[in-house]
């Protein structure tokens, strides 16, 4: 069996294309015949779509698909990657395949067509090397024929997958083949990399500028935001190590993935943006809050942080069929005899409807437990079940409760504060602005509901929507079905009820409101007219912290944004408990001194944080 392997290219004229209607030229060109190897086309074809190509690209039952593609992989660096032009069973087979790994692109058509017994290669260059450049171009492509020639010679069959070593195929890369031609196969890789870019871009776009109105697009446009706002790092860190894997896989290899990269860094810049916004949540609170507390903060001893004991599941109320149970958190360890430290409710979220005792505040409370406070997280009735007021009443049944066990806690019963989000947020600001009415204490009219603070954040401040703020859909979804149980024309007095705005009262005790300028579920404006109008009329101090860039329950991550809000928080907290330990009935507060007259401040005026209405 003669097997030549040239090392000498053969010129010839002669056309790659004559057994196919494809050819880009019509007229005879100049080839090189490098290569022939005594075997039919089909059995060398076998041999490369068993042994070499991954062949889900382009094969099907009956063997090649015309116009697909295909890449071989020679190491290094250097890999080929084509798209088959014509197949003529048995007697012709045309490809065209780009090498990289020269410090140059080329494009090269192949041909392999039979004569007789033998199947010559014939090599057709587009210019950028010569005939003599592409004889013995790889030293792979080289080994490979040499084992091809070799299973000829000792007749051992040529579809043996043992022989690809030589020749591996790519498991990490799609093929590079972008011929700019109508039946060129499409590279998805630059496709892949517009899309996410583009998909970045959106929900950037989506975090600054939410969805409000849209009934469609709602859901998406608030999980959306929600998601890229308070998980900027993870997001940016995800979209980084897409874009570089995309860039790496051959996404630019055509204009569309530059685009795509364009658009993706886009989204990052935004995402920085996101990012500063939310780490200044520290100085626009802290500008909120002032002076107010100031001297407290000052005179403030430095105290170690203690670990932090949860204690779950307790159950505070039976009513209707449920059992009520609420979470402890507090400093690790027994308290001390006589210990009588603060008091945080917390109250979750989730429209009424849904939301547990597990989802909502766990920063803030593990925050100030790990500061000598004991938190409680309390689970209250949902809707479409109960009927407001069944969520007020239940949360003010566990204030109570918490009253009546002190001892056991080793708190103060005459200091609580409240908190919550959202729903929670709205049943905070009723717990602070309804304390001891009989209304919505059935069966314990007598017990202390009053609370020395409230934190509401992102909270629903008007059921009666009188400024329209609120889609209709909030309304007739949620509140007069669910929620109210009633239409707001047949019984208008039980929205107003349920209104925060309609409850402010001047002996309402201090208030720190936060809400995001972002949040598209409870409408800033009215967190805004809740805080002007209980500023206009209480007699304590009324704080209104708004926070640019912040969705709808961002505390539920413990991102930059909860991290530095829960430390303003604190601060807040701490100089209403440190006015409420100086209050003159109060066995810390000094002597007084009849001798002379009560300090003042620069201004004329008492320190603040002793004249808060407790």
């Amino acid at each position: 069996m003669d097997i030549l392997l040239s090392r000498n290219p053969v010129q010839q004229d002669i056309h790659p294309y004559s057994n196919t209607n494809m050819s880009p030229e019509s007229e005879p060109i100049t080839v090189v015949k490098e290569k022939f190897i005594p075997a039919r086309i089909d059995e060398v074809w076998k041999y490369l779509t068993d042994g070499i190509l991954l062949t889900e690209w382009f094969a099907t039952t009956d063997g090649l698909k015309p116009n697909g593609s295909f890449v071989f992989d020679f190491g290094d660096g250097d890999f080929f990657s084509g798209r088959v032009v014509h197949w003529n069973q048995p007697t012709s087979l045309g490809f065209t395949w780009k090498f990289l790994g020269v410090g140059q692109t080329s494009r090269i058509d192949y041909s392999l067509q039979s004569e007789g017994d033998s199947t010559f290669l014939i090599l057709r260059d587009h210019g950028a090397l010569t005939p003599e450049e592409t004889v013995g171009l790889d030293e792979g492509w080289d080994d490979f024929l040499m084992r091809l020639t070799r299973r000829i010679e000792t007749g051992q069959p040529l579809h043996d997958r043992s022989l690809a070593r030589c020749v591996a195929p790519v498991d990490r890369r799609l093929p590079t083949w972008s011929s700019g031609s109508a039946s060129g196969t499409m590279d998805p890789m630059p496709w892949l990399l517009l899309a996410v870019g583009a998909w970045c871009a959106l929900c950037a776009v989506n975090a600054f500028r939410p969805i409000r109105r849209n009934r469609v697009l709602f859901v998406w446009s608030f999980f959306t935001a929600w998601l890229t706002i308070e998980g900027t790092l993870a997001w940016l860190f995800l979209e980084v190590i897409a874009g570089a894997l995309l860039v790496w896989a051959g996404g630019l290899e055509r204009a569309v993935g530059w685009v795509g990269l364009a658009l993706l860094a886009a989204a990052w810049i935004a995402q920085v943006v996101l990012l500063v916004q939310g780490r200044a949540t520290g100085v626009i609170a802290a500008t909120a809050i002032g002076d107010f507390g100031r001297d407290a903060l000052v005179a403030r001893p430095s105290t170690a942080r203690t670990k932090v004991a949860v204690d779950r599941n307790i159950e505070f109320r039976k009513v209707a069929g449920r059992r009520l149970r609420l979470d402890v958190y507090r400093p690790a360890g027994e308290p001390e005899p006589g210990a009588r430290r603060p008091v945080v409710l917390q109250i979750h979220g989730g429209a009424w409807v849904i939301g547990d005792k597990r989802e909502q505040g766990i920063p803030l409370l593990r925050y100030l437990a790990a500061r000598g406070w004991v938190g409680f997280n309390v689970n209250y009735r949902l809707s479409p079940g109960a009927t407001f007021p069944d969520h007020l009443v239940d949360v003010k049944a566990a204030l109570a409760w918490i009253r009546a066990h002190a001892d056991e806690y080793g708190i103060d019963p005459d200091f609580v504060v409240v908190t919550g989000g959202s729903a929670g947020g709205h049943l905070t600001a009723l717990m602070a602005l309804t304390a001891n009415d009989a209304r919505y204490q059935p069966g314990f009219e007598h017990a202390d509901t009053s609370v020395q603070a409230a934190l509401p954040f992102y909270g629903v401040y008007d059921f009666t929507n009188r400024n329209e703020t609120m889609g209709p859909e909030f309304r007739n979804w949620i509140l007069q079905p669910l929620v109210v149980k009633a239409f707001i024309e047949d019984e208008p007095e039980k929205f107003a009820a349920a209104s925060p705005l309609d409850q402010i009262h001047a002996d309402a005790p201090p208030f720190l409101i936060v809400h995001g300028d972002k949040d598209t579920l409870a409408p800033v404006a009215d967190a805004r007219l809740f805080a002007e109008q209980l500023r206009a009329v209480s007699g304590s101090e009324v704080i209104y912290v708004e926070l640019r860039g912040a969705q709808h329950a961002f505390d539920v991550f413990g991102s930059p944004r909860t991290r530095r809000m829960v430390v303003a928080a604190e601060r807040f907290l701490f100089a209403v408990h440190d006015a409420y330990l100086h209050r003159p009935e109060s066995p810390l507060a000094p002597p007084e001194d009849t001798s002379a007259p009560a300090a003042a401040t620069d201004s004329g005026v008492a320190n603040p944080s002793r004249e808060l209405a407790l």
